[in-house]
C-alpha cells in the first residue's frame, strides 16, 4: 500500500526511535517530593544515565534529557519515570 506517496514500511508514524515512554513528558501539580537522600540519588543516577546515553545509547537521550531537567526538585512520579514503572 502507498500512503503519501511513500510505500508503507516507510511511513511509520507510530513508531519512534526514543525509548521514552509516552507519559514521559506529563507533569502532574501536586505530588510528593522526594527527600534529600533520594533527590541526590535521583540526580546521580541520572547523570551517569546521560553520561552512557551521550557515548553508547543515543536511544535513551530523549528520556534522560527530560529528566535533567527535573534533578533540581524531583518527585515521585520522576523517580518512576527512571526506573521505567
Amino acid at each position: 500500500m502507498v500512503v503519501c506517496g511513500l510505500p508503507e514500511e516507510t511511513n511509520k508514524s507510530s513508531k519512534s526511535n526514543t525509548a521514552a515512554p509516552k507519559y514521559l513528558f506529563q507533569v502532574r501539580e501536586n505530588i510528593d517530593k522526594l527527600g534529600e537522600s533520594m533527590k541526590k540519588e535521583f540526580h546521580s543516577t541520572v547523570a551517569k544515565l546521560l553520561w552512557v546515553s551521550y557515548r553508547t545509547r543515543p536511544d535513551i537521550l530523549t528520556a534522560i534529557g527530560f529528566l535533567t531537567t527535573r534533578v533540581q526538585s524531583p518527585d515521585t512520579d520522576d523517580w518512576k519515570k527512571l526506573r521505567n514503572e
